[in-house]
C-alpha cells in the first residue's frame, strides 16, 4: 500500500515537472520563433567626407545603444551584432554599401543615414530585397511622399526625420507667432534664402518660400549651393543690397556652415539670421564659429538639449560630446529592438508591423509612426521642434513658449543698434 503510494506521488511531481518544463520551453520556443542566433543590425552614414562628424557619431551612439542592450540579455537571449557602412555622403556610395551589407554581410535590418539624397537612392535598394530600413536621418518630403504612394513596395522603410514640409510648417508657425508677439518686426517683409544644392536643401527651401510667400512674405533672394562651398561673400552681399528681413540657411556641412556664419558678421546684414542643421546638431559649430555664432537662431526635431544620462555616457566613453542629432540613431537602435521584441521574429513583414504599432519614449520624445507614411509624428505630444537662440557658446530654447526652461529671445549684435 505504501509502495502504491509511493509510486503515485512520483507520477504526480512527475507530471507537474513535465508540464512546467514544457511550459518554459514552450513560451522560450514562442519567444525565440523567428530570431537567428545573432540578429544582424546596419548602420549606414557619411563616416568619410564633408559630414563625417555625423556619420561618426551615428557609429559611435549605436554601438553604445547595442551594448547596453545586448548586456542587459540582447533580445530573447539573442545578441546584437552591428555592421557599418560608409555612404560618403554620396548616393552610388550608398547604394553600393548597402548592397555589400545585404548581400555579403547578410544583415538583417538597416538603419542610420543621414542625406536625403542617399536616403532616396538607398531606400530602393532595400525595397529590392524587402530588408526593413529604418531611416534616421533624411528628413526630404519626397521621401514621405514615396512611402505614402506606394505602401507595398516600401512598406518595411520608417522614416524618423520629421520632412521637409512639416519643418518648414514648424518655422512658418514660428515666425507667425514670434511676429506676433512683435518679437519679430518684420518692416519690408522680404525673405532670403541659401540651401544646400540636395534633395533635402532643395524641398526644404522650397517649402520654406512657398509658407512664407502664404504668410504675405517676398523671397527676394533663392540661392543654392554646393555642400562643400565655403566662400559665401558675393551671395551676401547681393542679399545684402536686396534688404531683407529674414535670412535662413539650410545647410548640412559643418565647416560651409562655419564660414558662413564668420562671413556673415563681417558684413553684418540687417536680418534676423537663422541657420540649420549645423548650428543645431554640432557642438564644433559653437567653438568654431566662436562669438561670430552669437544670436544665430536656428531649430531641430526634438527637445533641443542632450541632459542626464545620454549626454555623460557618451562624453565619458568617446572623448567627445554628442551631436544634438546623434540620440536620432541611438532611438533608432532601441526602436529597433523593441520592435524586434514585439514580433518576436527578423520576418521583414512581422517586424515592420511591429515598429508601426510602436510607442516607445526616446531622448527627444514620444516615438509614434503615421500609419499610411511610416513617418514619425511630430508635435507636442511626440517629437517636438524647438526654436534655438545661440549666446556665449551654449545653445537656449526660445520656442515652443510653453516648454520648461524657455528663455527669452534677445536681439543679436548686428540689430542691436538698428
Amino acid at each position: 500500500m505504501e509502495k502504491k503510494k509511493y509510486l503515485s506521488f512520483i507520477k504526480i511531481i512527475s507530471v507537474l515537472l513535465f508540464a512546467a518544463i514544457f511550459g518554459l520551453c514552450s513560451d522560450s520556443d514562442a519567444q525565440e520563433k523567428g530570431l537567428p542566433d545573432e540578429i544582424r543590425v546596419a548602420v549606414i552614414g557619411p563616416m568619410t567626407g564633408p559630414v563625417a562628424d555625423s556619420g561618426i557619431a551615428y557609429k559611435n551612439c549605436s554601438i553604445m545603444a547595442v551594448d547596453e542592450i545586448n548586456s542587459k540579455g540582447g533580445i530573447f537571449g539573442k545578441k546584437i551584432k552591428l555592421f557599418f557602412g560608409d555612404s560618403e555622403s554620396k548616393p552610388s556610395a550608398g547604394v553600393a554599401v548597402v548592397e555589400r551589407l545585404i548581400n555579403k554581410d547578410k544583415v538583417h535590418i538597416i538603419t542610420g543615414e543621414i542625406h536625403s539624397d542617399v536616403g532616396l537612392a538607398t531606400m530602393e535598394v532595400t525595397a529590392k530585397y524587402g530588408i526593413p530600413y529604418v531611416m534616421s536621418g533624411p528628413a526630404t518630403e519626397t521621401i514621405t511622399q514615396k512611402i505614402r504612394d506606394n505602401k507595398q513596395k516600401y512598406r518595411h522603410i520608417f522614416k524618423m526625420d520629421p520632412s521637409t514640409r512639416s519643418t518648414a510648417e514648424q518655422h512658418n508657425l514660428f515666425l507667425a507667432e514670434m511676429e506676433k508677439k512683435r518679437i519679430f518686426k518684420p518692416k519690408k517683409k522680404r525673405l532670403a534664402i541659401i540651401g544646400e544644392n540636395t534633395d533635402y536643401g532643395r524641398t526644404m527651401c522650397q517649402y520654406l518660400k512657398e509658407f512664407s510667400e502664404k504668410r504675405g512674405l517676398e523671397t527676394v533672394a533663392f540661392e543654392l549651393v554646393d555642400m562643400k562651398q565655403a566662400d559665401f561673400m558675393s551671395i551676401l552681399n547681393k542679399i545684402k543690397k536686396l534688404d531683407p528681413d529674414y535670412m535662413f540657411s539650410v545647410q548640412a556641412a559643418l565647416s560651409g556652415g562655419v564660414s558662413l556664419a564668420k562671413q556673415f558678421r563681417e558684413i553684418d546684414i540687417p536680418v534676423i539670421c537663422y541657420m540649420g542643421y549645423y548650428a543645431a546638431s554640432k557642438f564644433e559649430f559653437l567653438d568654431l564659429a566662436g562669438s561670430n555664432s552669437d544670436g544665430i537662431v536656428t531649430a531641430m526635431p526634438g527637445t533641443g538639449m542632450i541632459i542626464g544620462d545620454y549626454f555623460e555616457k557618451y562624453k565619458k566613453r568617446f572623448g567627445i560630446a554628442p551631436e544634438t542629432v546623434s540620440p536620432f540613431q541611438y532611438d533608432a537602435i532601441y526602436l529597433t529592438a523593441e520592435a524586434l521584441k514585439k514580433a518576436k521574429s527578423i520576418d521583414p513583414d512581422k517586424f515592420a508591423e511591429a515598429l508601426s504599432q510602436i510607442d516607445y519614449k526616446g531622448i527627444h520624445g514620444r516615438w509614434v509612426f503615421d500609419k499610411d507614411s511610416h513617418e514619425a509624428l511630430v508635435g507636442p505630444d511626440y517629437i517636438p521642434y524647438t526654436f534655438l537662440q545661440i549666446w556665449g557658446g551654449k545653445r537656449y530654447t526660445i520656442w515652443p513658449f510653453n516648454l520648461p526652461g524657455v528663455q527669452q529671445y534677445k536681439t543679436p549684435p548686428w540689430l542691436a543698434s538698428k
